[in-house]
C-alpha cells in the first residue's frame, strides 16, 4: 500500500524541485541524472563509466524503478554515491556522508520535504513539499 497518494501536480512540482536541485548540484561538480537506467545495478555501472573519464566523483541520481514508485505513491528515492580513484580502497564513508549532506540540503532549497538519517548507506527520501 502506498504511503501517500501524490496528486498529479504535486508530481509535478516534485519532480521540477528535484530538477533544479540536480542543476545546482552539477554546477557543483556532481554527475546528476533524473529517471536514469533502468534500476540500481545498471545506473551505477552506467554513471560509472559517465564519471570516471570526467574525473567527478560525486553522483547523485534516481532511475525508472525509483520513479515508478513514486507515480504510484511511494517516496522519491534519491541515490548518491562516491566514485573514488580506481586503485582506492580507502574508507570512503565520511565523504559519502558530506555528499549525502549537500544533497540533502540542495532538495531542502527547493523546498522538499525529506527522510534521511545521515547515514550514506541509505537514499534520501522525497515524502513531499513544505509549505
Amino acid at each position: 500500500m502506498p504511503e501517500k497518494n501524490f496528486t498529479p501536480a504535486e508530481i509535478t512540482t516534485i519532480r521540477a524541485a528535484v530538477s533544479k536541485t540536480f542543476v545546482a548540484l552539477r554546477k557543483k561538480g556532481f554527475i546528476a541524472r533524473m529517471n536514469f537506467s533502468c534500476y540500481m545495478s545498471c545506473a551505477v555501472y552506467e554513471l560509472t563509466q559517465i564519471a570516471r573519464p570526467r574525473n567527478k566523483p560525486r553522483v547523485v541520481y534516481y532511475h525508472h524503478q525509483d520513479d515508478s514508485s513514486f507515480r504510484e505513491g511511494y517516496p522519491l528515492h534519491i541515490r548518491f554515491f562516491y566514485l573514488p580513484p580506481e586503485d582506492d580502497e580507502s574508507d570512503s564513508t565520511e565523504l559519502e556522508k558530506e555528499i549525502g549532506e549537500q544533497v540533502a540540503s540542495a532538495l531542502r532549497e527547493q523546498h522538499l520535504e525529506i527522510e534521511w538519517d545521515g547515514n550514506p548507506r541509505y537514499t534520501i527520501r522525497i515524502i513531499g513539499l513544505k509549505p
